[in-house]
């Protein structure tokens, strides 16, 4: 019965592909009727998903808690970060204060700017955040240096400041008292200002450095604008008209801000416009390379021009449906389905060769052109089937997993399968009887085919031994396999927002990788961090509470304090004006001279190094320039131009008042409570987390306190377990769909093991090697095993088949089987390597595992398959002869 079906579907396809080659015109003008409607459906609606998340079902739990995150607080969604900085942190605010404000003006392309480092409730009680010991040992410093605020705030010029020097020296020696040490880090500082300059580098003095450390703002030079940009979906890149602007309103102020000044972005939408480029990028460039190597192994192997053009024109005919069939059912490509291009180009090409080359073999036979179409449907079409089912079950098997990601992948890809098989059945005989195609006849004997059939004969027991060592060498560094969780690692690393992530993620201040909890309410929030505080992974957390000030009261009087001494002398009455070049030349030789008699003094103490080296810097500075009045001006703005910052950010922060939740702006509280009073909690990390162990163990320590947590960390943490589980459940469907398949078709155990045994062996080498070179699995290369035992079956099922056609492996290898199976599976080489080349990691590590794979499947099909053919038939053949000699003793 099963035999007659066969026979059935080898005549159907028979009498289908005559039917083509007779209506040849008609089927090419259908054919090319429907292209060129899926071309133009294709290019109107087929778009490209370049979000991460959206690569995991919504349905699984952890993408519910941040969906319901987004809700409460949606203004952190689609967040572009742009990073300002310059030398000092006073031109980094100055810089990013400017940005923002130019950016508020675009009200078309940013819907909120936003500058959370100066904002003015933080700025007037920044003193109420610091810990009373920092507070205490920054009163001190001020006090200290009483009498040079006072003359910087009358006199805030080279007079001022170097005026004010002078006599404190000349007070140090008259007295004999060593100078406070405050006193050295405003030289060293001053000394270091002057080096740069007589070096040609554009440094200032950060006064708010010198004075505060960093307790009145960041010393690191770096301001962060956090916006939102207007998305514009209609475009490829949404964001990309809003990072334009920020790009060009950036430049332009830049240079007022100095030559070390630069703004970078990051943030989610600045990576999915880097990523969507470099994917596009890759895969436009893989496209090209795959298509030129598979026409010239098409060259190698068919060498007929007309029958190379119709495999061709029916290979991209195939693609443009199937991208046809992408933009109809699924309306986007995302960031793995991209290369489905490239994955098409590779498989589909496979039907064409296969019965191209079983054609030319007809028409070495004796059949005319159309007997030929006809025999080669019949003798291929069925073994084309089955490759093309069982590819479809290696894709599809992801669409009951929760990776939603290559379920899509699978869904256009395994549709795509059907559409190969049905173009190379019906478009390529027609173009093939149009192009009048036959090509150069084949010998049955090719010398090449002789040769592995003798291989096999005299070598087949040296293949299974060394087969079988492999496989016991690669089950042992199997264990070793790694995942990488990180999606961030599959993008080009010298990408400028990559780059800049990876640089904020450094510091646990401005860390992306911040976990998020939303807890019922504030007081909620207060308990949980409380015992999150505690894990050893968590540097602090931060909510609503935590812009409550501690020992409010003790700080508020220490504030007081330094009010009434520092008030009256921050803002007198009215400034001197600026000196005139005499003026400058004046007070810096005064400051060298008293400088030399204070060291001559020998006084000594932490100033007398850093005083002396100020001299000789001020000596290389105006005595050896050809303009001392220019470099003393040039001098007199590099060392007060940032003065009126730090004069400004005191005479704020001396204006402190109590705060209580009830005197938090809403701006900020809108940040912490959701209207519905949800409170937020971020922990951050105590160390950088990019690396996936150490992400891993952030995110399962706080899960262990919060379940439903949510953040990058958690994301990333439980994506990985959901792409690992859809791996072995994609796995295990795969094989256990096409061994039921298998078992079908063949009937026969050993012909089902035939098929199977070659790509277990291919599955294990191909994570050994990937082992040994160091790669590890991803979120886009994950697809490669069971891929490969859907792609892999495929030659496999052609050498069986033609085995049993044959009656016996010896036939089988003689024949043009081995031929097509070897030109096959390098054209897939040739087209799946091709995405090695791109700049994505993702993709290129999925190009670079399929060539693994598919270059081992190769070697596996073509020696480990033929010498389990042969054994197998060895061996029967001496059970024959066993009986036989038996059956014949008296």
């Amino acid at each position: 019965m099963f035999a007659s079906a066969a026979e059935a579907l080898d005549r159907f396809l028979a009498r289908w592909t005559a039917g083509a080659a007779h209506r040849a015109v008609f089927v090419v003008l259908a054919a090319a009727v429907l292209v060129a409607a899926a071309a133009w459906y294709a290019s109107a609606n087929l778009g490209i998903n370049t979000s991460t998340r959206d690569m995991i079902s919504e349905d699984v739990p952890f993408r519910q808690n941040d969906l319901a995150f987004d809700a409460a607080f949606p203004q952190f969604q689609k967040q572009v970060i742009v990073v300002a900085e310059a030398g000092t942190a006073e031109q980094a605010e100055s810089l990013a204060t400017d940005l923002a404000e130019a950016m508020a003006t675009r009200s078309d392309r940013f819907e909120e700017v936003r500058v959370p480092d100066v904002d003015p409730f933080l700025r007037r009680n920044a003193l109420l955040y610091l810990s009373v010991d920092d507070l205490y040992d920054l009163s001190d410093r001020l006090a200290g240096a009483q009498a040079l605020l006072a003359a910087l705030a009358a006199d805030p010029s080279l007079r001022g400041l170097f005026g004010v020097l002078a006599d404190g020296f000349d007070a140090f020696v008259e007295d004999g008292t060593t100078p406070p040490v405050e006193l050295a880090a405003v030289l060293s500082a001053m000394a270091d200002v002057v080096d740069a300059q007589v070096a040609g580098d554009e440094t200032l003095l950060s006064w708010r450095s010198v004075l505060g450390g960093q307790t009145l703002g960041d010393g690191a030079g770096r301001t962060l604008i956090a916006a939102q940009p207007v998305l514009d979906y209609g475009s490829l890149a949404p964001a990309g008209a809003a990072l334009r602007e920020i790009r060009a309103l950036a430049a332009e102020l830049q240079a007022e801000a100095g030559s070390d000044a630069s703004v970078r972005i990051t943030g989610g939408p600045a990576l999915e416009t880097e990523e969507l480029a470099t994917v596009t990028d890759g895969a436009a460039q893989a496209g090209v390379i795959s298509l030129a190597l598979v026409s010239l192994l098409l060259v190698l192997g068919l060498r007929s021009w007309r029958v190379i053009v119709a495999v061709l024109v029916t290979l991209l005919s195939g693609l443009i449906l199937s991208l046809g069939f992408a933009a109809l059912t699924i309306g986007s490509l995302n960031l793995i389905s991209v290369a489905f291009a490239v994955l098409f180009i590779g498989l589909a090409v496979d039907f064409g060769i296969h019965y191209s080359l079983r054609q030319r073999e007809a028409l070495a036979s004796g059949c005319d052109r159309t007997s030929a179409l006809a025999t080669a449907a019949a003798s291929v079409g069925r073994a084309l089937s089955l490759s093309a089912l069982c590819a479809a079950i290696g894709f599809l098997s992801f669409v009951p997993t929760d990776y939603r990601g290559l379920a899509e992948l699978g869904i256009i890809a395994g549709a795509s399968m059907v559409v190969a098989l049905l173009a190379n059945l019906t478009l390529l005989p027609a173009l093939m009887t149009l192009l009048r195609s036959g090509g150069p006849t084949v010998v049955r004997h090719a010398p090449a085919s002789d040769g592995l059939a003798r291989l096999m004969a005299g070598g087949y027991r040296v293949i299974l031994v060394a087969a079988a060592v492999l496989a016991v060498a690669a089950a042992i560094v199997v264990p070793a396999l790694r995942f990488d969780v990180n999606p961030l690692n599959l993008q080009d690393p010298d990408a400028p927002a990559v780059a800049t992530y990876l640089d904020l993620a450094s510091s646990s201040r401005t860390t992306p990788y911040r976990i998020q909890i939303l807890a019922d309410d504030l007081p909620a929030a207060e308990a949980l961090a409380e015992d999150i505080a505690l894990l050893d992974t968590v540097d602090y957390t931060l909510s609503l509470a935590s812009f409550v000030p501690a020992d409010q009261d003790e700080k508020l009087l220490v504030i007081d304090d330094l009010a009434l001494f520092l008030l009256p002398v921050l803002s007198p009455p009215q400034p001197l004006a600026a000196p005139d070049a005499a003026a400058r030349r004046e007070i810096s030789d005064r400051l060298r001279s008293t400088i030399a008699d204070y060291v001559a003094s020998g006084i000594g103490g932490e100033a007398a190094e850093q005083a002396a080296r100020l001299s000789g810097a001020l000596f290389r500075l105006v005595d050896r320039a050809a303009d001392p009045d220019a470099a003393l001006a040039s001098l007199e703005d590099r060392l007060t131009r940032l003065l009126p910052v730090m004069l400004d950010d005191l005479s704020l922060a001396m204006q402190a008042e109590p705060v209580g939740l009830e005197t938090i702006p809403d701006r900020l509280v809108r940040d912490w409570l959701s209207p519905q009073g949800q409170a937020r909690l971020d922990v951050v990390p105590v160390e950088d987390v990019s690396a996936t162990e150490a992400m891993r163990d952030f995110a399962d320590s706080v899960q262990s306190v919060y379940a439903d947590a949510t953040g990058s960390p958690v994301i990333v943490t439980e994506a990985s377990r959901a792409v690992a589980r859809a791996f072995l459940e994609a796995t295990i469907i795969t094989v256990l769909v096409i061994t039921a398949v298998l078992a079908v078709l063949f009937r026969r155990l050993g012909d089902v093991l035939l098929a199977l045994l070659p790509l277990g062996l291919t599955g294990l080498y191909t994570i050994a090697v990937a082992v040994v070179l160091g790669l590890s699995f991803n979120f886009a290369n994950v697809i490669v095993l069971p891929l490969l035992f859907a792609l892999g079956v495929s030659s496999s099922i052609h050498l069986v088949m033609r085995r049993r056609a044959e009656g016996g492996a010896a036939a089988a290898l003689r024949s043009s089987t081995p031929r097509a199976v070897l030109f096959s599976a390098l054209t897939t080489v040739a087209s799946f390597g091709s995405l090695a080349v791109s700049a994505h990691r993702g993709m290129s590590s999925m190009g670079i595992l399929l060539t693994i794979a598919l270059t081992i499947t190769v070697a596996t099909t073509l020696l480990v398959l033929p010498a389990l053919m042969h054994w197998l038939e060895q061996r029967s053949a001496a059970r024959r002869s066993g009986a036989q000699h038996a059956g014949g003793r008296p």
